[in-house]
């Protein structure tokens, strides 16, 4: 589960080779919180967006939060590895109350992507 771990974070910093379609990446290092910038060429008008994420070593999970006007989203998207078998999950959540909340995104992003990282872990990709 190691080699996976480090191809999960790894996409924090590399978010292309996780499979997204993005460009124009910036990621700072501020007191334990990750601010990523990226365009989203997917998306109309390739818009611009920054993330806090947060990489949680104990829980094996990265938290994305979407950062507008400086402030953070009261949501965040979790991306979490389990160990045994080895699995990846995505999900949303609220930050204060951990309650699930129902993610828009296509199963077949989340299918993408899991892919995408579990090839980099083989070193495939």
């Amino acid at each position: 589960h190691r080699q996976l771990w480090k191809a999960m974070v790894d996409s924090v910093y590399h978010p292309y080779k996780s499979g997204m379609n993005v460009d124009e990446i910036t990621v700072t290092n501020h007191d334990g919180v990750i601010q990523r910038t990226m365009r989203l060429l997917e998306k109309p008008g390739a818009p611009t967006i920054t993330e806090a994420v947060r990489v949680d070593t104990d829980k094996l999970e990265i938290s994305y939060r979407r950062v507008v006007g400086g402030k953070e989203s009261e949501e965040e998207r979790i991306f979490r590895l389990h160990k045994g078998p080895p699995r990846l999950e995505m999900f949303c959540r609220y930050v204060d109350r951990s309650t699930p909340l129902h993610w828009q995104a296509p199963r077949q992003v989340a299918l993408e992507v899991f892919d995408a990282v579990f090839a980099v872990a083989k070193g495939t990709a």
